[in-house]
């Protein structure tokens, strides 16, 4: 008898883990998909056993925001951009061209690359796209925080 609730108590609590991660990844998904970001949006999230993963070569500059002209993130979020090890600060990636008060050029599908706009927004380059970055759009943080506000319904669906 002891050994069929246990079994029981296992698969709740295996389905019960499958559902967070789904909602998890749906979450991060919504934010991702609708961002606005200057750059091509490659963020594809998976996962992978019980992590939830923005795979491309853009998670990281919709995640945390790029750009002079748009504002450092606040509160809880930038708590965790500034305990994360290896993230430079707002307007630092790309060896700092995010810093540009003119913005600056790059390539559509590219991450890397990028060129400052020397002469600024006014000057067009054949190819190249003039951006002064983007917003922040914490999907990994919000897909979390959404994740755990919702854990207690979708548990009580689970072991009913």
């Amino acid at each position: 008898m002891f050994e069929d609730i246990r079994r029981d108590i296992q698969a709740k609590t295996e389905e019960f883990e499958k559902q967070l991660i789904e909602q998890a990844v749906q979450i991060a998904d919504t934010y991702y998909s609708n961002a606005i970001y200057a750059g091509d949006n490659d963020v594809k999230v998976i996962s992978n056993g019980n992590e939830v993963i923005a795979e491309g070569g853009a998670p990281m500059f919709i995640e945390f925001g790029t750009g002079v002209r748009h504002p450092e993130v606040s509160g809880e979020v930038k708590e965790v951009i500034e305990r994360a090890e290896g993230l430079q600060s707002h307007g630092h990636y790309g060896e700092g061209r995010g810093r540009s008060p003119k913005g600056w050029n790059y390539a559509p599908g590219l991450q890397r690359g990028n060129q400052p706009s020397a002469d600024g927004p006014s000057k067009v380059v054949p190819g190249l796209i003039h951006t002064w970055g983007n917003d922040a759009t914490p999907a990994m943080y919000f897909a979390r925080k959404e994740t755990i506000e919702r854990a207690g319904e979708i548990g009580k669906k689970v072991f009913k």
